[in-house]
């Protein structure tokens, strides 16, 4: 298991454990005292897959407990909104379930948390999620929470730079998050857009919209003039994992820049933190 998994792990199981023992005390809780979480980072369920749960859950009953936290009237969920949709379409008048204290932030984190190892959010959804805890937390301390590293994070929260019609898309799965990482490789709206129109006309695969966006951002045959190979391209892609941000290199013969892009003040100073200590 990968430490990222395993991290993931940890935050879901701590919730599920109860001091003691590590046992958790379970409750026959009254669906209808139950309410979804009003963070939810979900906001899309297959209706035929829900339905296919139902029938399981008719079946067989609900094998994994949910997780609530107590409100002024009753329960809201942390994590398990799609196993208590089910129930409540199979039928059933009550659901197992953990009660634990959790804050607002908590809540939010711990169900990121189960929908990353469920593999049941989109990049959007994810990108989304993650903004609102940066309210409260750095991209350091949020990537520890969820058990990814900060660059992943970053990359994230890049994609709701994209245009609204690109976001749709990922959502919607019309488009992977490679194909908008490739789209966010261009400067502009107008440029990103062109890009977007072409990968659904062409069902360009994700290299292929990378290359049409470096030929695109390089000038097309001037990015060979200028002594920008292939294996430049190779060192950009790279250097933006590691940076966890957009870089370029321009090269012309013996000398040449190193762009690299950066989109706050925070991921600024992050950047300068970065490079400062790679050169100690």
């Amino acid at each position: 298991m990968s430490p990222e998994r395993r991290a993931l792990g940890r935050g879901l199981s701590s919730l599920l454990s109860a001091g003691k023992g590590g046992h958790a005390v379970l409750h026959e809780l009254p669906i209808s005292s139950i309410s979804p979480n009003r963070n939810q980072p979900r906001k899309r369920m297959d209706p035929g897959k829900l339905a296919s749960l139902a029938a399981s859950i008719k079946e067989h009953g609900v094998e994994t407990p949910v997780i609530v936290r107590r409100t002024g009237s009753g329960f809201e969920l942390i994590a398990g909104e799609r196993r208590w949709r089910a129930a409540r379409e199979a039928g059933l008048k009550t659901v197992p379930a953990v009660v634990r204290d959790a804050s607002d932030q908590q809540a939010l984190i711990l169900a990121i948390v189960e929908n990353i190892q469920r593999e049941d959010l989109n990049p959007m959804e994810e990108a989304a999620s993650f903004q609102i805890l940066l309210k409260d937390l750095t991209q350091e301390e949020l990537a520890r929470k969820v058990g990814r590293d900060r660059a992943t994070v970053a990359n994230t929260l890049r994609l709701l730079k994209l245009p609204a019609d690109v976001q749709e898309a990922v959502r919607a799965g019309r488009i992977s998050a490679g194909h908008a990482r490739a789209i966010l490789a261009l400067d502009t709206p107008a440029a990103q857009m062109q890009l977007f129109r072409r990968i659904i006309r062409d069902e360009l695969s994700v290299r292929q919209a990378e290359a049409v966006a470096a030929h695109a951002q390089h000038g097309g045959a001037g990015r060979k003039k200028s002594g920008n190979l292939p294996s430049y391209r190779s060192l950009e892609e790279e250097m933006s994992r590691s940076l966890g941000t957009k870089v370029r290199i321009h090269s012309g013969g013996k000398k040449g820049s190193i762009v690299i892009r950066y989109y706050s003040q925070e991921e600024l100073e992050r950047l300068i933190a970065l490079l400062n200590k790679a050169g100690r």
